[in-house]
């Protein structure tokens, strides 16, 4: 004690280490040193510093999952805890069997049982859950957005709903939930009008109707046939395109479902009227939508509707009559101002088949498809583009003949 001195003494108290046994199987957990024996008692006081050993033994009818939160990794069945500060450990005891869940199929969904244990898809990986045996378990299958549950396979093979049951034994099940993947119909509405367009059989959970603003999709199983229904809210429905192109404007436009499919439904604010008069010689395209025979096509007032001929094989188009006439043999442009009348002129084509007779003279009959003739002198016939004619010559008594004569300008001479 040359000067003043001060001393500390630290005293360390002993430290609490605590089992838990999260799972829902049965077994004990001992200790060495004694102090815990759990079943009954999992809480003990150690000295600070002390090593502790843990050692799990499972009951019948469960099995031992393993040890979490040791100073180390643990060795199957036992856990090494040193006493620095309070402790806890975990050891999970689980029943000896339970249900595993595979999707398959091109499509995407989840799968989740009734008690929360099994959440598979969508993010959660819990796919497998241990339960004891005689549990019953209700799984439940979702298809997510553009796909469709398609069917169950494994231990619930052959339950047509999307709801299954199954019962744990003491080894794992195996469930598989299968997706496709679902077929679309994209609807678009390119009118200045506003409607809606009504649907049949669309998967669950998608809107059956779709609303005129912007484009919509529904979802179908492939293979579905849908009816399509428009109803105008605001101005007139005109027309049904995309894969509805030729459907009544008056019916319900029918499609099914092998492949995505579009669709546009046209709701006119302001509508004008085009008769278009085609016919069996030449259809009328009116903005590339072609009448084959009289019909009224109908636009949005002002806008600019390009008209094209399209003449039949063996017809050629001679010129625009109607509101088109000025335009001659090109292409007929109209501003839809009012009401319109569009018509055409049509020569029909013909080839000439000649036949002259040498001297004495005989018969000679042609027989084509378009037109036939039996000649016993210089004679023409008119037969359509691409038909066949077969010529048969008689004279004296005697018969010749030539046949697959094709038609066009063409001279025979009989002799």
């Amino acid at each position: 004690m040359s000067r003043n001195r001060e001393v500390t003494a630290s005293f360390v108290g002993p430290r609490t280490l605590s089992v838990t046994k999260p799972g829902r199987g049965a077994g004990t957990v001992t200790s060495s040193p004694a102090g815990i024996a759990c079943g009954a008692d999992c809480t003990q006081p150690y000295p600070f510093g002390q090593a502790v050993v843990l050692t799990a033994v499972a009951a019948s009818g469960s099995v031992f999952e393993g040890f979490s939160r040791c100073d180390s990794t643990p060795t199957p069945t036992s856990c090494r805890v040193t006493m620095t500060a309070n402790r806890t450990v975990d050891a999970v005891f689980s029943p000896p069997g339970g249900v595993t869940v595979q999707r398959t199929g091109g499509g995407a969904g989840t799968v989740v049982s009734d008690d929360g244990l099994i959440a598979c898809g969508a993010g959660s990986t819990q796919c497998s859950a241990r339960y004891a045996s005689g549990t019953r378990v209700r799984l439940t299958a979702s298809a997510a957005a553009g796909s469709f549950f398609d069917a169950w396979g494994g231990a619930c093979a052959g339950v047509g709903s999307a709801s299954c049951e199954v019962v744990a034994t003491g080894g794992f099940l195996s469930v598989t939930a299968v997706f496709g993947q679902a077929a679309a119909l994209t609807i678009g509405f390119p009118g200045a009008g506003s409607g809606f367009v009504d649907s049949t059989g669309s998967l669950p959970g998608t809107e059956p109707q779709c609303v005129s603003g912007a484009s919509c999709t529904l979802f179908f199983k492939p293979g579905t046939s849908t009816s399509l229904t428009a109803t105008p809210t605001a101005g007139f429905f005109s027309e049904w395109g995309g894969n509805c192109t030729g459907a009544l404007r008056t019916g319900s436009c029918q499609i099914v479902m092998f492949g995505n499919r579009s669709v546009t439904a046209t709701f006119l604010a302001d509508p004008i009227t085009a008769h278009v008069l085609g016919d069996q010689d030449i259809a009328i395209a009116a903005n590339g939508v072609s009448c084959d025979q009289p019909c009224d096509r109908f636009f949005e007032r002002g806008t600019a509707v390009t008209f094209e001929a399209m003449p039949r094989p063996g017809r050629i188009f001679t010129g625009w009559g109607g509101d088109c006439a000025p335009f001659g043999n090109s292409s007929c442009v109209l501003e839809m101002t009012g009401n319109k009348t569009v018509s055409t002129t049509v020569l029909i084509e013909r080839y000439v088949l000649t036949v002259s007779f040498g001297d004495p003279a005989g018969r000679v009959v042609l027989t084509g498809s378009s037109a036939s003739a039996s000649c016993t002198e210089n004679c023409t016939t008119f037969f359509a583009p691409g038909d066949t004619v077969t010529v048969e010559a008689s004279a004296m008594g005697s018969t010749s003949s030539a046949s697959g004569a094709t038609a066009a300008t063409r001279g025979v001479r009989a002799c």
